[in-house]
């Protein structure tokens, strides 16, 4: 007889009592079994998915279904360090970008950031950020904040190296003390040569800049890193998963020989590193993601000879999954990327505001951004939890299945001289351009959906309005300002910086110099809405010119239960071009003449039957024809063909809409012959 559970408790005994012993365990062969009685004689088979990499995901996973043995993922702070970095919960570092180009703005900014939660700064500067190319100006960017508090990241492409002193100087300035100060320089010359396509000099010069840079970091500031390897470069311009690992551990990998090169020991040089990582609304991918980037680095220090394996690894919501329509949904996808972060033990995340895809984010987006951090740190107490997904089979699976494709891809790119040289012959950008337009591919046939862009739009919406740019506070070339450099002291602000390392026989060949520059085929960054939103700005300005959208006809043939579940998708699918539709409501149609009527009266000259199969048989071909005789210029049909294709092409149906179907090109299709600028 079994003793209940609060009897156990008030006597401290245990009589072997299991959660859930009364039932027996089902097989895996039971479940089949029920799932597919639940799926009406279709196979269980039709619930798996592939990802982006080709990793076939089960629609169930069991020990012994996959061989698990033992806990491969070992323990957090410990071996391939795939659960974390550390055995103690400290939670993770809240980071806000600053980006106004005004020094002023950007300094409100900041402050309002770090007085409501967040605990670093992420200082964007130059083209695309904070003008701050003076000392006096990042001084006053920076003004109010605890330099001894805060840790400043920096972000400035190619031109690290003088914001780098610049930073160096402020702290001297402030009289922070080189143990004190906190951060990051932020050099990532070779993502800088990705994403723009040139460097301001040799990326052999850059990797000595890069090298001479950490020298002084170790020497000086335990607590501030020199170069980031940053996945989210590669990520945003259409990289998978893996090849993101990939090209990112080869990029941590050059930055590492080019410090060791230079003179640092691998411990020194390896402290200098750290990863950022692309999360992003897809989130059992995104903790995998963030779990083998620590395993393969620490496969990587391993073979180095360091004596840990373990790095900072930063998680940064992706850009690519922002929209500029109904863009409230970004709260959604940013709230699932900053959990899978969080999930996974990063140690800092970053999450963009709701409008950063439309201009500058206003007060209140960026409260949403920090606060969704807040929330998920201080009252979901996520913090608390070391790798909360770790022990999931399916979470296991995927990290070990992701690792050993990443790994195999950073081989690859290692045999053919390292990630320079791959991007210099172009096989990385060929390899993450066809990556990109398969997932193009997949947007397009909305197999992989984007609520409110793709599936349900809203036409009615009011758009969200934000300025691209602003008046600039002293927008004038900055004063010349002489900055005394904090390892020679004489005067210059760049002279630490520019010494030539020790030639590494090892590293890459750089990309061949246009001058003393670096050029290579730029991989731009790219949103996921795209496609999308240029059909829906074809069809807003059509309507800021006409004062109406541009309009389809939906023909609902037969009762309402006969049309209405395709005549709702067919609502649906030309919403997402912004093109509006009419009907005449839940009333069906029974008759040419009737259709004929009710389309002359909407004012489209476009058109798309909506019914079921049956009653197709019966009107789709004097429907069709009644339709273009009444002058509609091309007409649709909301379903397959079947065995009809020659004859309802005959009659005048010039395509079909389905699951499935190619909505960019369709869509395109609709604006370009209604003759909607593009």
């Amino acid at each position: 007889m079994s003793v209940p559970y609060a009897q156990t408790m008030a006597t401290g005994t245990d009589d072997g009592l299991t959660l859930g012993a009364e039932f027996p365990r089902p097989a895996h062969d039971d479940w089949l079994a029920l799932v597919e009685e639940t799926l009406r004689g279709r196979r269980a088979d039709n619930l798996r998915s592939v990802t982006p990499d080709g990793i076939m995901v089960e629609p169930l996973y069991t020990n012994e279904s996959h061989g698990f043995e033992g806990d491969r993922a070992g323990f957090p702070g410990l071996g391939s360090h795939t659960r974390g970095a550390t055995a103690v919960a400290t939670g993770w570092d809240i980071r806000a970008v600053v980006d106004h180009p005004d020094p002023a703005q950007a300094n409100r900014m900041a402050l309002t950031e770090l007085e409501r939660g967040v605990t670093s700064l992420h200082l964007r500067l130059g083209s695309g950020g904070t003008l701050a190319d003076s000392l006096d100006r990042v001084d006053r960017t920076l003004a109010g904040v605890h330099l001894d508090l805060a840790p400043i990241i920096l972000d400035d492409g190619a031109d690290f190296a003088p914001s780098a002193a610049l930073l160096m100087a402020l702290w001297e300035r402030r009289g922070v003390p080189a143990g004190a100060a906190a951060g990051s320089f932020g050099a990532d010359p070779i993502g800088t040569l990705a994403r723009s396509g040139h460097l301001t000099e040799s990326l052999d010069g850059s990797l000595t800049r890069l090298a001479d840079l950490a020298r002084v970091s170790a020497d000086r500031y335990p607590q501030v890193t020199t170069a980031v390897a940053d996945g989210t470069v590669w990520a945003e311009a259409g990289a998978t998963p893996a090849t993101e690992l990939a090209a990112t551990i080869a990029t941590g990998v050059a930055y590492l020989r080019a410090m060791v090169a230079a003179g640092l020991d691998v411990d020194a040089a390896c402290a200098e590193l750290t990863l950022q990582i692309s999360v992003d609304a897809d989130q059992f991918g995104s903790i995998a993601r963030l779990r083998a980037a620590r395993r393969l680095w620490a496969r990587v220090a391993e073979a180095a000879g360091a004596s840990s394996g373990s790095i900072p690894v930063q998680a940064s919501a992706t850009r690519r999954m922002l929209s500029r329509h109904d863009p409230w949904v970004n709260i959604l996808r940013s709230t699932v990327a900053c959990f899978a972060g969080a999930a996974a033990g990063a140690d800092g995340i970053t999450v963009f505001p709701f409008d950063a895809a439309i201009g500058f984010s206003d007060d209140f987006a960026r409260r949403i951004a920090r606060n969704t951090q807040i929330v998920l740190h201080e009252e979901s107490n996520l913090h608390r939890v070391i790798d909360p997904a770790g022990g999931s089979w399916f979470v296991e699976q995927l990290t070990d299945e992701l690792a050993e494709l990443a790994w195999s891809g950073f081989q690859d790119i290692e045999r053919a001289g390292g990630v320079a040289a791959t991007l210099v012959d172009g096989a990385l950008l060929d390899e993450i351009t066809a990556s990109g337009e398969a997932r193009r591919v997949e947007l397009a046939h909305r197999r992989a959906p984007l609520t409110g862009v793709s599936e349900f739009p809203h036409l009615a919406e009011e758009p969200v309005e934000r300025s691209q740019w602003a008046e600039l506070d002293g927008h004038d070339a900055a004063p010349p300002v002489t900055v005394t450099d904090p390892c020679t002291g004489d005067g210059s602000a760049t002279a630490v910086l520019v010494g030539a390392a020790t030639a590494n026989p090892t590293r890459a060949p750089s990309p061949a110099p246009v001058g003393d520059r670096a050029t290579i085929t730029p991989l731009p960054a790219h949103r996921d809405a795209e496609p999308f939103e240029a059909l829906r700005d074809r069809s807003d300005s059509h309507q800021a010119a006409t004062g109406s959208l541009p309009r389809v006809f939906l023909a609902t043939l037969g009762s309402v239960a006969r049309h209405s579940a395709r005549a709702t998708f067919a609502r649906n699918f030309f919403e997402v071009g912004g093109i509006e539709p009419h009907s005449v409501g839940d009333e069906g149609l029974t008759d040419a003449d009737a259709v004929v009527a009710a389309f002359t009266a909407s004012g489209a000259s476009l058109a798309c039957l909506c019914s079921d199969d049956p009653l197709y048989d019966e009107l789709a071909e004097p429907v069709a024809g009644a339709l273009k005789s009444a002058g509609a210029r091309r007409v649709w049909l909301a379903g397959r063909a079947g065995d009809h294709a020659e004859a309802w092409a005959a009659a005048g149906i010039d395509g079909y809409i389905g699951m499935g179907s190619d909505i960019v090109s369709t869509l395109t299709e609709a604006l370009d012959t209604l003759e909607v600028e593009k």
